[in-house]
């Protein structure tokens, strides 16, 4: 029997992501890219010499891809598509001002949750405190049922099956095409409310 010596210490080795392409360099797991379907584009980095991947396999990505959110026109010589970019504000506000769930430490012996809750109802900076003015202005001007729609699939990347079922469509046609239609008008209002594209006369 080998007995070890009392100051021996054992080593670990460092468990890193598998090598893409034989570059040498870590990049996403087979996981990752199979989870993705397929969307995602493939860059460089000029500073690393390596392979960026950007994924685009967020539930707005895909409404935008799979033309659901078609609405384009031409301004200043380029083309702009609105109701993306408008849930892509809306999303922005979102997260700046602070809505955006965070799971810290909890401690069961406290009644109250720590400040690390998410949103508490008072902006802790000036800039938060702007983000949070524009978010509820657009909730305001789509109201509650939209936004509620927009919050879980544009911002918390929900599938719109699943959005539709929350608002008491029990049928998957019908709950897909309920929250497609209401990202849609609500994309529509909050592109007029930022001034993405002119109003329309109402």
């Amino acid at each position: 029997m080998v007995k070890l010596k009392a100051r021996q210490r054992l080593t670990r080795r460092p468990v890193t992501l598998a090598a893409i392409d034989g570059t040498g360099l870590s990049g996403p797991t087979p996981e990752r890219l199979a989870k993705s379907g397929g969307d995602f584009v493939i860059g460089n980095d000029p500073q690393r010499s390596a392979r960026v991947y950007t994924f685009r396999d967020g539930s707005l990505e895909r409404l935008k891809d799979r033309g659901k959110l078609a609405d384009k026109f031409s301004r200043g010589g380029g083309e702009v598509e609105p109701r993306y970019e408008a849930l892509m504000k809306f999303r922005h506000h979102w997260r700046c001002a602070g809505m955006e769930p965070s799971y810290g430490n909890f401690d069961l012996n406290k009644v109250f949750a720590s400040e690390n809750s998410g949103f508490t109802g008072l902006a802790k900076t000036e800039a938060q405190a702007f983000h949070v003015g524009q978010y509820r202005s657009a909730v305001r001007e789509i109201g509650l049922k939209s936004s509620f729609v927009v919050e879980c699939v544009v911002c918390a990347d929900d599938t719109l099956e699943r959005a539709g079922v929350k608002l008491g469509y029990n049928n998957r046609n019908a709950a897909v095409a309920a929250a497609t239609e209401c990202i849609q008008r609500a994309a529509d209002q909050l592109a007029e409310l930022w001034g993405i594209k002119p109003r329309t006369g109402k």
